[in-house]
């Protein structure tokens, strides 16, 4: 997973904006764990140099949490794909993404009958590497 890492930076205005601001305090994102950084237009203009650097202290002292909330929300990476499943379309009885290992089943014919108890569309893929390299259909209920 990529690391997002993001820095605090406080700019002097060349010109005040609406008068009285002086100061900016942008936030610089990284998406590659500190490589680099781009500014993205986010941050908050202040009106002395003292409220900038509470401001960036303040932004600073919540990137920890907002680094464990991500990583809690974060999804966990699916396995790589590799040999024959056996996918089943429309499914509503199992809760998974409708894939089945081939090993599941004594052969084709046992998932056929599964599929036509539950009224799926049966499709067998064999997989390489993550990538669909073979695709059949065993069991289409709409064409019987």
């Amino acid at each position: 997973m990529t690391k997002i890492v993001n820095k605090y930076v406080i700019k002097e205005l060349s010109f005040p904006v609406d008068g009285i601001y002086k100061y900016e305090v942008q936030r610089w994102t990284s998406i590659n764990g500190g490589q680099t950084y781009a500014y993205c237009g986010f941050g908050k203009y202040c009106r002395t140099k003292k409220e900038a650097r509470a401001y960036k202290a303040e932004m600073e002292a919540l990137e920890p949490r907002k680094n464990k909330v991500k990583a809690a929300q974060a999804k966990p990476e699916r396995p790589v794909l590799n040999g024959i499943y056996y996918f089943f379309d429309c499914m509503n009885a199992f809760v998974n993404d409708g894939l089945f290992p081939a090993s599941e089943f004594k052969d084709d014919a046992e998932a056929v009958r599964m599929a036509a108890d539950y009224e799926a569309s049966l499709y067998k893929y064999e997989f390489t590497d993550g990538a669909r390299t073979g695709s059949s259909i065993l069991y289409e209920p709409m064409f019987l």
